[in-house]
């Protein structure tokens, strides 16, 4: 390692707390929703098996996000990129940072046609919005516009510490609410609101948590499994999250991954259990698409909060996708002539990275106007499981075992040789 360039960055100004804030708010935007479908998938998934997979698949994580960091500090690399080319392939860096690009990307998308989905639902169900305003295309481009554009050409994480606390309530909110509703009895048979949702939503077979048992298997585990892999997917911001961590050790760094991870572990277990104990078998793969489209205000409201949290997770990921697609054009410029003056101008013109930023935004908004949340959700799941396995599992795996190779350093308490191996 003695020989690898140290990359320089300044010192982090983003606080443990914001770090916390911020990792939260981008789990749960995306990871706290499916995971009562998974439970509820085929045939089930007992209550313990459950609560054991996704305490696996977070702990985990929080293992390989927190060894980014450990490298981003012994090698002095703070990009993938960086990491991968100092520790494995300069040649195969490109593939990498456009891996990161692609899942970032296809994220995106999905959070922008559910951003507009979800409005969208929200606003034909209040009577006083004009009919002008209500189509999707038209709420979707000017959330697009503002908030969200704004949000996006934020330069750093740490000044994202409002609108993730923002989105820290509304994820807090959308979980007491599942819960309330699920203890209250509106949505079980003769229950206030049953009779009014259509009967695909209606959860007609008994206690949902006594038909499944504490240690049940079926086929539907593989798809908990899936979703519990992808909930704790923020890897690809982990050396961001390390390079801007205030006061930088791999010990803060440590600390601020954990705390974050086990209060969205928390807040996936109670989506998870009482969403599937209000509607079992029938429970859908948003969780939210189950309750009274207008009836429920405080469906609306969870609705309304959930999209909230969505916004403020929103420029998280794609601050991932600024600095996966910068890095990736870098890359390529350096195989391909026209691309490298591109790259090599966007690099020294904060203007045109500006550009660059509201083209990917552009494009991003316009493909999501053309397609629904559901429509590009298997595309965009297939990805994720593919890339997102890559980015939360393989890559750190083989980043580790070569950095143990090169300082022959393995903690005591457990092989970790072993365990990245396995990975």
């Amino acid at each position: 390692l003695s020989c690898v360039e140290i990359e320089y960055v300044e010192e982090g100004e983003m606080s443990m707390k914001t770090a916390i804030f911020n990792l939260v708010t981008d789990l749960c935007a995306h990871g706290m929703l499916p995971l009562a479908y998974g439970i509820a998938s085929n045939s089930g998934t007992g209550i313990l098996t459950a609560i054991f997979i996704v305490l696996a698949f977070g702990l985990t994580s929080c293992y390989t996000i927190v060894s980014l960091g450990r490298a981003s500090q012994i090698t002095g690399q703070y990009s993938f990129k960086g990491l991968w080319g100092s520790l494995l392939s300069r040649n195969t860096a490109w593939i990498i940072e456009l891996s990161f690009a692609v899942m970032t990307f296809g994220c995106c998308i999905f959070y922008s046609a559910f951003i507009g989905d979800l409005f969208a639902s929200i606003f034909s169900a209040i009577s006083f919005v004009p009919e002008s305003i209500r189509k999707r295309w038209i709420i979707l481009t000017s959330l697009t516009l503002f908030p969200l554009l704004p949000l996006c050409l934020l330069k750093n994480l740490s000044a994202l510490q409002l609108t993730s606390f923002g989105g820290l309530l509304s994820v807090l909110y959308t979980a007491f609410f599942v819960v309330k509703r699920s203890l209250d009895g509106t949505y079980s048979p003769g229950g206030k609101y049953f009779d009014g949702i259509e009967e695909k939503f209606r959860n007609t077979q008994g206690n949902p948590w006594a038909r499944v048992g504490l240690w049940g298997v079926g086929s539907g585990t593989v798809t908990l499994m899936n979703m519990a892999a992808v909930a704790f997917m923020a890897h690809y911001n982990g050396i961001k999250y390390y390079e801007e961590l205030e006061n930088r050790s791999v010990e803060r760094y440590a600390k601020a991954m954990g705390t974050g991870m086990a209060c969205s572990f928390l807040v996936f277990i109670v989506l998870m259990l009482f969403g599937f104990r209000t509607f079992g078998g029938a429970t859908q793969t948003l969780i939210l698409n189950n309750y009274h489209q207008s009836e429920d205000r405080m469906a609306m409201v969870a609705r309304l909060t959930t999209g909230l949290a969505i916004i403020c997770g929103y420029p998280i990921m794609f601050t991932a996708l600024k600095s996966s697609s910068l890095n990736t054009l870098s890359e390529i410029g350096n195989k391909f002539k026209q691309v490298k003056i591109f790259s090599n101008e966007l690099e020294q013109s904060e203007n045109l990275r500006t550009f660059w930023y509201i083209f990917l935004l552009s494009i991003i908004t316009a493909m999501a106007c053309d397609k629904g949340e559901e429509e590009v959700a298997v595309v965009v799941g297939l990805i994720g499981a593919l890339l997102g396995s890559g980015a939360n599992f393989i890559i750190p795996a083989l980043l580790n075992l070569r950095l143990f190779e090169l300082t022959g350093k393995s903690r005591k308490f457990f092989s970790e040789r072993s365990f990245n191996k396995s990975l």
